[in-house]
């Protein structure tokens, strides 16, 4: 059995149906060269993909977020940040210009993290 399994098994599917449309990219504070494929999720799917060890600071820390909107090569206020914390997502994002939305807490939760 896998280690790890999503929240709701519709993600992978919606990834694919949204990456058809616009750009998408991933900002975590965890290691996810081994989660994604666990979860069904293609690290290909993302334009571009900042995670732990990537930056100085974790979330909450702006750098990360600042890193996407210059990765991204768009004005920050034409990104949309989806995150399920207030604290560690939707703050610092709107703090360097991003547009925010707050996914139920639950979306984004994997079972198996320690």
């Amino acid at each position: 059995a896998d280690m790890y399994a999503l929240a709701d098994p519709r993600i992978p599917e919606t990834l694919q149906e949204i990456r058809r449309k616009i750009p998408i990219s991933l900002f975590s504070n965890m290691q996810l060269e081994r989660i994604l494929p666990a979860l069904g999720i293609e690290s290909g799917w993302f334009t571009h993909i900042i995670h732990a060890g990537m930056l100085m600071e974790p979330k909450p820390a702006l750098e990360g977020f600042a890193k996407m909107v210059e990765l991204s090569g768009v004005p920050a206020h034409e990104i949309l940040y989806i995150g399920d914390e207030v604290g560690k997502d939707i703050r610092p994002a709107k703090a360097v210009g991003m547009a925010s939305a707050k996914a139920p807490h639950d979306i984004g939760r994997v079972s198996g993290m320690p």
